[in-house]
């Protein structure tokens, strides 16, 4: 799992990014959508574990966006501490 810069919780898999979208009435299943807003691709997760994966992307993966989010959230986090 990842934040997001704007929006929250993001998870990552293979270098695809998919953004929150709901989870179960117990909270306990979560819902994702990939955030290439026209690709299809959804995962269900259980804790930190992704349980599955619906659809296939129709994109490359964007494994350099992901790293250059995690490097500002990082970066964003050690400033907040000084």
């Amino acid at each position: 799992f990842t934040k997001s810069t704007k929006t929250g919780r993001k998870i990552v898999d293979g270098g695809f990014s998919f953004r929150f979208k709901n989870a179960n009435a117990d909270e306990t299943k979560h819902y994702w959508k990939c955030e290439v807003d026209q690709c299809r691709a959804r995962a269900h997760s259980i804790g930190d574990e992704i349980i599955r994966v619906d659809q296939e992307h129709n994109h490359e993966p964007d494994v350099a966006g992901v790293r250059k989010r995690k490097f500002i959230i990082s970066t964003k986090e050690e400033v907040e501490k000084d």
